[in-house]
């Protein structure tokens, strides 16, 4: 028999002793021919007292009960349980779709620093003027995209960062290092190629290396979706 069962019986049982053992002593109390009339009265009052004070003793039994007493604490732990599993499963499913966005975001920053370090390459290849212009025209327009990307990601982290269990994906979010693909794009548009060709050589490696980095960020951004 389960705890509740036991439980309710054990308090109707009880009620019903107090409630017989009252209607009896109440009868003799008014003068109820069926009852004064017998030889017995005495001890039916005697009886019906001992009825209420079962039946009380019964109800606190029932409440103070070390049995009834666990399960009512089981139960409001398996209660409070499926609280918490409840929000856990809403806080992960945020965590994912933020997670979905800024991995969108990241592919589209990729992207365009591929294109941009093919451009460059292209250029230290042929040294032609139109190729330059080729080359600043795309890193302003990029520049400005991964410049709303670039905040957008840093936002999407902030509203997470406290879920996040790999520390390498947090280190990869901080500001300075997502914000270094605008640096690059910056830094093309500033330079002289004809003038600034060792750095502009350098600027190709480093976008290399940048875009090697956002990829193994995206590594890292598909791990963190399983966890």
């Amino acid at each position: 028999m389960s705890m509740r069962a036991l439980s309710v019986l054990w308090i109707v049982a009880s009620s019903a002793a107090i409630s017989v053992g009252t209607s009896a002593v109440i009868m003799i109390i008014l003068g109820n021919d069926l009852y004064t009339q017998s030889a017995n009265a005495k001890l039916i009052v005697i009886t019906g007292i001992t009825g209420i004070a079962m039946g009380v003793m019964g109800l606190v039994t029932s409440h103070y009960n070390p049995l009834i007493k666990t399960s009512k604490k089981i139960k409001r732990f398996l209660s409070k349980a499926k609280m918490i599993e409840a929000e856990g499963n809403y806080r992960d499913d945020v965590k994912r779709d933020y997670l979905e966005r800024i991995t969108a975001n990241v592919n589209v920053v990729i992207k365009d620093l591929v294109i941009l370090e093919n451009l460059v390459r292209k250029y230290i290849d042929n040294c032609l003027s139109k190729d330059w212009q080729t080359v600043r025209d795309f890193a302003d327009r990029s520049g400005r995209q991964i410049e709303e990307l670039e905040h957008e990601i840093v936002l999407d982290f902030a509203q997470i960062i406290d879920l996040v269990h790999s520390r390498s994906l947090i280190e990869r979010s901080r500001t300075n290092n997502l914000y270094h693909s605008l640096y690059l794009c910056y830094e093309i548009l500033r330079i002289s190629p004809e003038y600034d060709e060792h750095l502009l050589i350098d600027l190709r490696k480093e976008l290399s290396v940048h875009i090697a980095q956002l990829d193994n960020m995206l590594v890292l951004l598909e791990q963190e979706k399983e966890n």
